[in-house]
């Protein structure tokens, strides 16, 4: 389950790599790095999963491992919100594999 959760996560950051420079041209509020910062936190989730391929983890837990690995190393003010995203996924999941 690990390698098909790390397969989207990599597919998203494929595609939003490709709109990475547009994404920062959208944050003329902030310091123009959104799309940096979009792309580097897809990805620091897609390598979380796959670290845990091949573990006996529920998805909930592969979740909740992927949110902590992005608070320790996410980039700008989205990672603690995608973070939290996770975190609720993996509440909604928990107990039902």
């Amino acid at each position: 389950m690990a390698n098909a959760l790390a397969d989207v996560f990599e597919s998203i950051t494929q595609n939003m790599r490709q709109d990475q420079q547009m994404l920062n041209a959208l944050d003329d509020d902030g310091d123009g790095d959104a799309g940096d910062n979009m792309v580097a936190n897809m990805d620091t989730i897609a390598q979380a999963l796959r670290q845990v391929e091949g573990r006996d983890m529920t998805v909930d837990q592969m979740l909740q491992y992927a949110g902590q690995t992005l608070r320790q190393q996410g980039k700008g003010e989205t990672a603690p919100l995608y973070a939290n995203g996770l975190d609720q996924a993996a509440r909604n999941l928990a107990g039902k594999q």
